[in-house]
């Protein structure tokens, strides 16, 4: 259940053939550790983070890595302002941060 000031937002990480891990990894990384910091404060978590791309595995990097998604890119109807979502995730982490620190 997400906070009834902030709604829970969904998250479509696109997953395209030509992109490197890190553009993958540290979006996903980014926006699960904040609703693990959030969960941890006590507050609802406010991200559902998916994988989307043209196919269930993706190669990367002459196929060094490979990425497994949630859901192809057909089956995504509607997703959140990920630009957005990034800066409110950064805005409330940096606010959090500055009160256990008090």
């Amino acid at each position: 259940m997400a906070d009834k000031n902030y709604p829970m937002r969904h998250i479509s990480i696109l997953v395209p053939e030509t992109s490197v891990i890190e553009a993958i990894a540290d979006p996903r990384y980014l926006f699960t550790t904040v609703n693990q910091f959030l969960e941890a404060a006590g507050r609802a978590p406010q991200f559902d983070v998916e994988l989307v791309g043209a196919s269930k595995e993706v190669k990367l990097n002459k196929s060094l890595f490979s990425v497994h998604v949630d859901r192809l890119f057909q089956d995504v109807k509607k997703t959140a302002n990920t630009t957005v979502e990034v800066h409110r995730a950064e805005t409330e982490a940096d606010h959090d941060v500055k009160s256990v620190d008090r």
